[in-house]
């Protein structure tokens, strides 16, 4: 089986590369928030013969769109790294003028000495700078997220304000990350249905990125919706 064969969206343990995130995952977590959408839904609306819902294949299209000429415009910074490991090396942005971006967000890879060519087989990973991938997220949850109610205390039944919010979770050092598993045994809820409700603004949303690496949430977050789910 090749690199090419694996879908970047299934594999348990994704490449990375430091203050870099993996395309494929930039996606999958934009997907997340914006429209609910877990990794194996994003993978199958970019497999032309996955079993993905129109509206699936329709947002994910968009997405994988919209980041693309983001980073044609070098609003995101791209970058490329041999599989096996190496140095990371900057992808021109002249690489992303591109008609249709679906393959290239499929395979989250390419060969950067043919990088229009769709038949050469991929020699690299590509990566986004994770700042600039987390900048343009937050500006865009900011026009699109709807507002979340105020959470209640488990203790008193009361509402929580914003302050008291902020300031419960201004030490985050006795707070730990939870990942997808821990989510679903505490919730109940399947892991698709987690992304869904993250997309209606109805569940916590994830930590911002930090490595790249696979989402998690605050435990904090998670209880007060356990408390008082919505």
């Amino acid at each position: 089986m090749t690199t090419d064969t694996i879908s970047p969206y299934t594999m348990e343990e994704a490449p990375t590369s430091v203050g870099r995130v993996l395309l494929a995952r930039a996606l999958a977590h934009w997907c997340a928030v914006h429209h609910g959408l877990g990794p194996d839904e994003v993978a199958a609306a970019l497999d032309p013969g996955g079993t993905a819902s129109p509206s699936d294949q329709a947002q994910v299209r968009f997405a994988a769109r919209l980041l693309g000429e983001l980073v044609a415009r070098e609003e995101i910074h791209s970058w490329s790294r041999p599989f096996g490991g190496g140095p990371p090396d900057d992808v021109p942005a002249t690489y992303w003028e591109l008609d249709d971006y679906r393959e290239r967000f499929a395979r989250s890879a390419f060969d950067p000495d043919r990088p229009f060519d769709r038949d050469a087989p991929s020699t690299h990973w590509i990566f986004l700078e994770l700042a600039d991938f987390n900048r343009v997220l937050e500006l865009s949850c900011a026009d699109v997220v709807p507002e979340r109610r105020p959470a209640r205390s488990a203790a008193a039944g009361t509402a929580v304000g914003a302050e008291d919010r902020d300031a419960a979770r201004a030490s985050r050092a006795e707070d730990r990350h939870i990942r997808m598993p821990e989510i679903v045994r505490r919730t109940g809820m399947s892991a698709s249905t987690v992304y869904r409700r993250i997309g209606e603004g109805r569940f916590p949303k994830q930590i911002p990125m930090e490595r790249g690496n696979i989402a998690s949430w605050w435990e904090s977050e998670v209880a007060e919706w356990i408390a008082n789910p919505r």
